[in-house]
């Protein structure tokens, strides 16, 4: 690696100071500072929610921060549009990549930047020789006729780089650039921030997996709950100071009932499960992210899946409710070895997915709490073609007192409700439904203590009536409740663990499982 990490004298290429930013509700970004310098490789690691996301879209002039500065090479730059980002030479590479689909790979490069002949028409040949020869010098043999349609994720990649490197960008940032690689262009991404490091370009290395940090980065910053908590230079540095800084710590109140015995701590389950299945699957694999993935679910049961952010939580989440391609050697709901085909086949089976992104995927936010608490089970409230407002405003307003929903009326617009209440919300729709097993992903995310510990409570009296869970989360504290925890790590399930064994634990153990 050949950035000067410690010399005093090196101005740095990127000196973020003081940044904050809050939007309602959430403070993002607490009084970050972030030094970047010429020539290196800087990563940025935390779970969703640090924060990481936030300074991204500051960085490149999408979003204004409420306070502090950003300086280039020694100079106060106002980063006020992704215009004004890029005439700073800052470039960022996007998981969602912002090329032009139906263009060429020359276009997509050079389209901000036309070579014109003396006649004022675009010099085609210049564009494509010129595109083919900055892909070559960074070790890609690409067709630059072809629409950016047509190429991999790999290739789409290396067309953004080129691109940047093309208009002298001094800093790029790669936003989880290696979420849908195989690993072989991982290490050819590799070889290419080498050679643009070799060149001065500083990166900013954002990813949720911290061993690819050590294999590239030199430095590595952690991020928390919108701060930074530490720095970390790779080669000093241990897996398990990164894993701490970025999860913290076992609650205090977690770690003292662990220390009087497993039994002393919160549950979700019952602790008596059948041996009746609930949900099962051997052998899953969705050819991207998970592979070979063994998990069993039993009727009574609160199954909990845990590990860092980004192995594969929501890909396992899609694929056991039938809304993501799949293949496996075993899959069994509710008792009947049958995969759900799609999410309408799922619901029928007797599942029900609580998603991460509930506002989005789990909920309609404009519909009232009526419309959202029965529209996964509209055939109960039609006859002869006929929906029953009366018998759905009738069940809604059950749901609501029965989950204890806050809101003036049922007909008030679910956008306007708390994240919690809107939890409950796509809670009732489920339970309204009839199913029988519940998949919630990230459960308690975005909500406080108290909505927490209701959403808890609903999930225990669930179970207690005959229901099974499968929780999927990235809280320690919230698997440590389950009866049992399966650990993900990189698509892979790495082992159960049974709620006995974690009181044999301590912290440091329980954090290092988890990571």
């Amino acid at each position: 690696m050949t950035a000067v990490l410690d010399t005093p004298t090196v101005v740095p290429r990127l000196a973020v100071t003081g940044v904050s930013k809050a939007y309602p509700g959430t403070q993002a970004l607490s009084g970050v500072d972030l030094e970047v310098l010429p020539g290196e490789i800087h990563g940025i690691a935390g779970q969703n929610g640090a924060g990481k996301s936030t300074l991204v879209r500051i960085l490149s002039g999408i979003e204004q921060p409420d306070g502090g500065t950003v300086q280039i090479d020694g100079t106060p730059v106002q980063l006020s549009t992704p215009q004004s980002a890029h005439r700073e030479q800052i470039f960022t590479v996007h998981q969602e990549l912002s090329l032009v689909p139906h263009l060429t790979v020359a276009e997509n490069i050079y389209v901000d930047d036309l070579p014109g002949t003396r006649l004022g028409s675009v010099d085609w040949r210049t564009v494509r020789r010129n595109a083919k020869k900055a892909l070559q010098e960074l070790g890609f043999d690409i067709d630059v006729r072809k629409p950016v349609a047509q190429l991999p994720i790999a290739h789409r990649q290396a067309v953004e780089i080129v691109k940047a490197v093309g208009r002298d960008a001094r800093i790029i940032l790669l936003d989880e650039p290696t979420a849908t690689l195989p690993r072989h262009d991982v290490v050819h991404l590799y070889a290419v921030l080498r050679r643009l490091q070799s060149r001065g370009i500083s990166i900013i290395y954002i990813s949720h997996h911290f061993d690819e940090m050590y294999e590239i980065c030199d430095r590595i910053s952690v991020f928390r709950d919108g701060r930074k908590v530490g720095l970390h230079p790779a080669e000093q540095s241990s897996h398990s100071a990164i894993i701490h800084a970025m999860l913290g710590s076992v609650s205090e109140q977690t770690s003292a009932r662990l220390a009087v015995g497993a039994g002393d701590l919160p549950r979700l389950g019952t602790g008596e499960p059948s041996e009746e299945i609930a949900l099962a699957v051997e052998g899953l694999t969705d050819g991207a992210v998970l592979e070979g993935v063994d998990l069993t679910l039993h009727r009574g049961e609160v199954l909990g899946v845990s590990g860092l952010t980004g192995n594969g939580q929501t890909e396992l989440a899609a694929c056991l409710f039938g809304a993501r391609p799949s293949k496996s050697t075993r899959f069994v709901v509710n008792g009947r070895p049958r995969r759900p085909r799609n999410p309408t086949d799922a619901v029928r089976l007797g599942l029900g997915l609580l998603p991460e992104e509930r506002k989005t995927q789990g909920l309609v936010l404009d519909m009232p709490v009526t419309k959202n608490v029965t529209m996964s089970s509209l055939g109960r409230f039609t006859r002869y073609g006929f929906l029953s407002g009366k018998q759905e405003a009738r069940t809604a307003q059950r749901m609501r007192e029965s989950l204890k929903i806050k809101t003036s009326s049922v007909r008030q617009p679910v956008v306007s409700l708390s994240g919690g209440n809107q939890q409950k919300v796509a809670l009732a729709k489920w339970l309204v439904s009839g199913a029988e097993t519940l998949i919630f992903v990230e459960p308690t995310r975005g909500v406080d203590v108290g909505a927490k510990l209701e959403i808890y409570g609903l999930i225990q009296d669930f179970v207690r009536q005959g229901g099974s869970a499968l929780v999927i989360t990235s809280e320690i504290d919230e698997a440590l409740m389950c009866d049992r925890v399966a650990v993900l790590r990189r698509g892979r399930v790495h082992g159960t663990v049974e709620r006995a064994e974690l009181e044999q634990l301590g912290e440091s153990a329980i954090l290092q499982l988890f990571a």
